[in-house]
C-alpha cells in the first residue's frame, strides 16, 4: 500500500519522472500557445483601437499567464454576459 501511495504520490509533484518525458513538456507548449494563438486573434478581431490592440497584445505577451486571466473579462461577449459588461459604452 505503501508502495501505491509513493507511485501517486509522485504523479503530482515536480520531482515525478514523468515530468522528464519530452513528450509531456512539447504538449504543455503546444497546449499554451494555442491559448496565446487564440487570445491574440481574439485581440485583433474586436473593434478596439489600433493603441488598445497593441496594449493587450503586449499585456499577453509579456505576463502569459497574468495578462490572459486579465484580458479574458474583456473579451466575453455582452450576448453571452451581458452583466460583465457593464463598464463599456452602449452599442449604437
Amino acid at each position: 500500500m505503501q508502495r501505491i501511495l509513493e507511485i501517486l504520490g509522485n504523479f503530482f509533484t515536480l520531482n515525478s519522472p514523468s515530468l522528464t518525458y519530452p513528450g509531456v513538456w512539447f504538449c504543455v507548449i503546444a497546449v499554451w500557445l494555442l491559448v496565446l494563438i487564440c487570445s491574440l486573434t481574439s485581440i485583433w478581431g474586436h473593434r478596439f483601437g489600433r493603441g488598445k490592440k497593441i496594449f493587450w497584445s503586449v499585456i499577453v505577451l509579456a505576463m502569459p499567464l497574468v495578462g490572459v486571466a486579465i484580458y479574458v473579462p474583456f473579451s466575453l461577449g455582452e450576448e453571452l454576459f451581458p452583466l460583465l459588461g457593464f463598464w463599456r459604452n452602449p452599442k449604437r
